[in-house]
């Protein structure tokens, strides 16, 4: 007499590609995930370097652009245009720190500041 506790082999079968089928968004989700998590690390490095080169700016720079600088495996490039001021003698600049892969030409991360220049002559430059 045949005994019918446990279950058959295509029981067993069907049941592992439920299962299997189930598991296949999660996968996706997890692997998803994982991408998402190098963007954000490659984009705080991206922030990190333009906020370090604008740090790094000058008090009176020539307006221009410098050459690109590489660093931690991205590339950035700061310029720096003028923007008003002409009759006053001092004058603003736009400072923009543009940071992207060495082997692409989109922009991973873009800054732009002003940054007030003192009439030429004029005592001092930077406070404090």
């Amino acid at each position: 007499m045949r005994s019918d506790a446990g279950f058959s082999l295509l029981e067993a079968v069907i049941g592992f590609a439920v299962a299997a089928l189930a598991l296949v968004p999660l996968l996706q989700v997890y692997a998803s995930s994982g991408q998402a998590g190098q963007r954000s690390a490659a984009l705080l490095t991206a922030v990190e370097l333009a906020e370090t080169a604008i740090g790094r700016f000058d008090a009176a720079p020539a307006p221009g652009t410098q050459a690109p600088v590489v660093e931690r495996g991205l590339e950035w490039v700061l310029s720096a245009s003028p923007l008003s001021g002409e009759g006053t003698g001092a004058r603003l600049l736009r400072v923009t720190v543009t940071v992207r892969t060495p082997e692409s030409q989109r922009p991973v991360h873009v800054l732009t500041t002003l940054r007030h220049v003192p009439p030429a002559g004029a005592a001092g430059g930077r406070p404090g």
